[in-house]
């Protein structure tokens, strides 16, 4: 296995971590594992081992930025239905009526 196959499953594997609770941070780390991966296979250098490798890892990579792109309009949905949420509840406390001082 090269050390390109090793950084790519690195990629994959930190990406994975961060699918819960920052899916921006995991889309961004699967899209750079792409890019990586179409880079070296652009390269017609290189051993046919390390490009059936680099194959298998694109297919995952790919599969997994469709899984985090859904998971981060899940995740910014989320965001904007709290904001909305907060800016409704503050909106209504505004409009309340102040107490008269004692």
């Amino acid at each position: 296995m090269s050390e390109l196959t090793d950084t790519v499953r690195k990629m994959l594997s930190q990406a994975q971590v961060f699918a819960r609770d920052t899916p921006f941070e995991a889309l961004s780390r699967t899209r750079q594992a792409l890019i990586e991966i179409d880079a070296a296979l652009a390269n017609p250098g290189g051993q046919p081992d390390d490009r059936a490798s680099l194959l298998a890892l694109r297919k995952i990579a790919a599969s997994r930025a469709a899984k985090y792109e859904a998971r981060l309009s899940d995740w910014i949905g989320q965001a904007e239905a709290r904001a909305h949420q907060y800016t409704t509840n503050e909106h209504l406390r505004l409009a309340q009526p102040m107490r008269a001082k004692v």
